[in-house]
């Protein structure tokens, strides 16, 4: 009964419908500090973690505004959907759209009905610039007021403000020279970059810009024993050091031997030469696609002039009529093919005589040896040749090399090269040493193995490679299951990597099964082998008739028709 005011009203004066009941205001004054009732349902029981208390609750308005949010579109729209990016759309807008296009479409042009064109992917304006960035386009230029800071934007920064330096922009002149080696063009995309004493420079792709074709390059192709120029900007970077080339051809048509690059600083008008004389292929010598080159010393390895010397031997038809070729190999770079031409009216290469020629090329530093052939062509082409001396007119003390050969360059008489390599001597009275390598050729024992055909052999090593030899004896070779041996001398090619062999296709049934080849190194007492167990023939296998085969770990071949 004391519980409650109310309740005590109740029982001591009656209903409280037959007389006016005299109510408390909850708050203060009235208000009283006194225990819960015992008819009051129980408080939930306080947590034992502290109550979160938000911080920013002295800053935030206590007057928050409300938000429906419905992944339904209405039918209706408020004015904050109207701007929202990825509100749906209502389908009042698509009516409306669709009425828009029903009213200009079909419509007559200059006579002709055009009808409503159909939406592509290819011609949509707003995906110009993905495509433009994928596919390397050139992207229609914005106009002049879409570059134009708004007024109302801040002002730029200023970066010298802060002290920071201003970097100069310079343009290099990069000059790439293909060597002159079968197939040694390529149509890969070049790579290059540039390293100095203050930095570097970022990879750039070898290209020439045009505005004739739609993609904005013309796609290079770097030919043999051709020099492509190219420009390229970018900052200063002091003396350059080394620099880094590459491409990205997969294939063996993409194969490219590099001879030299050479950059030049249109500003300074300073160059660099940066030989190489290496394959970039994954198919010939040691299968990189990069190369790292250091600069060398322009004034000692740059433009130079030989004089060369030949001397033919005094022996009975030793003259010669064919073109005469000469490369020179030395310790640094190794020159292009150059022809031995001579003045209007003489006649070299006659028997017992001497003649002189001036050649201007790169300087390849010490030389090694050199390479001398003629293409078998005029009256009488065989050549027998003494020897070969080479001067450096820059360096005529140092540079000078006697090359002894003493032997035939002809189809006909000894072992029917026509060409030869001479290793180079600073003594006069030097003889011809040669380099002795004998090869193990094996026909195999199928039905028909064996040909008649002309058989060539050339040999690549660490150090280089032999030159094309015809495989020539006296007795009758390359018949089925038979062991043939040749003797052939060379400079010292180190460790061998691989060989190429194969026949001219000529005389009756000229197929040829070669079961493998093998190859001792007499003077470093070292035997190769070179697997084959293929045909070489047009009308067998894959039609090749000749192969390269590896040696080792890299067995296998490849060929050529």
């Amino acid at each position: 009964m004391d519980s409650s005011e109310a309740i005590r009203h109740c029982f001591t004066q009656g209903p409280p419908a037959a007389r006016n009941v005299t109510t408390m205001s909850p708050y203060p004054p009235y208000a009283v500090d006194r225990p819960r009732p015992l008819s009051a349902p129980l408080r939930k029981p306080p947590s034992s973690q502290p109550v979160w208390h938000d911080s920013r609750a002295d800053i935030i308005p206590r007057k928050q505004r409300k938000f429906i949010l419905s992944l339904r579109q209405s039918s209706g729209s408020n004015q904050g959907n109207r701007y929202t990016p990825y509100a749906g759309r209502l389908r009042e807008a698509f009516t409306n759209e669709n009425e828009l296009r029903t009213a200009a479409y079909p419509r007559v042009e200059n006579g002709k009905k055009v009808l409503l064109p159909e939406y592509s992917a290819l011609t949509d304006p707003h995906l110009a610039d993905y495509y433009a960035r994928k596919f390397n386009l050139v992207t229609i230029p914005r106009p002049p007021t879409a570059g134009r800071r708004p007024a109302s934007a801040p002002a730029k920064r200023n970066s010298n403000s802060r002290g920071q330096r201003k970097v100069s922009e310079v343009v290099y002149k990069v000059s790439v020279t293909t060597g002159n080696k079968k197939n040694a063009g390529t149509d890969a995309h070049v790579y290059i970059q540039l390293r100095g004493s203050k930095g570097k420079m970022p990879k750039k792709k070898l290209t020439k810009k045009s505005t004739k074709t739609q993609s904005g390059f013309i796609k290079v192709k770097f030919s043999r024993n051709t020099t492509k120029s190219f420009k390229l900007k970018s900052a200063e970077l002091g003396d350059l050091q080394s620099l880094i080339v590459e491409h990205d051809g997969l294939e063996k048509r993409h194969s490219w031997f590099l001879e030299s690059i050479a950059v030049t600083n249109l500003s300074t008008k300073q160059t660099w030469t940066f030989p190489c004389n290496q394959w970039l292929s994954l198919f010939e010598s040691d299968c990189q696609l990069s190369r790292t080159l250091d600069a060398v010393d322009n004034k000692k390895y740059g433009k130079t002039e030989y004089e060369v010397v030949v001397i033919t031997g005094d022996k009975k038809g030793a003259g010669t009529d064919a073109n005469v070729f000469v490369t020179l190999y030395g310790v640094h770079s190794i020159s292009k093919k150059m022809q031995l031409s001579p003045p209007v009216g003489s006649n070299p290469f006659d028997r017992g005589s001497s003649d002189m020629f001036r050649l201007k090329c790169n300087n390849v530093g010490a030389l090694k040896k050199i390479r001398i052939e003629h293409d078998n062509t005029g009256f009488g082409p065989g050549w027998f040749l003494e020897r070969v001396v080479v001067t450096d007119l820059k360096n005529p003390k140092k540079g000078k090399f006697y090359f002894p050969c003493h032997q035939w360059l002809a189809k006909d008489e000894g072992d029917g090269a026509i060409s030869r390599d001479l290793l180079g001597s600073r003594d006069p009275a030097a003889t011809r040493k040669g380099y002795k390598y004998i090869i193990h050729i094996f026909t195999g024992k199928k039905r028909g193995a064996g040909t008649d055909a002309n058989v060539s052999i050339t040999i690549f090593g660490e150090g280089g490679d032999s030159g094309e030899r015809r495989l020539k004896s006296s007795k009758n070779n390359f018949e089925r299951g038979q062991e043939d041996q040749f003797a052939i001398e060379s400079y010292p090619l180190g460790p061998l990597k691989k060989i190429r062999i194969g026949h001219d296709n000529s005389m009756v049934g000229a197929g040829w099964f070669l079961d493998k080849v093998i190859i001792d190194d007499v003077e470093m007492n070292a035997t190769y082998e070179f697997p084959c167990n293929r045909w070489l023939a047009k009308d067998e296998d894959d039609g090749l008739i000749t192969r390269e085969l590896y040696c080792g770990k890299n067995a296998g071949s490849e060929g050529k028709k």
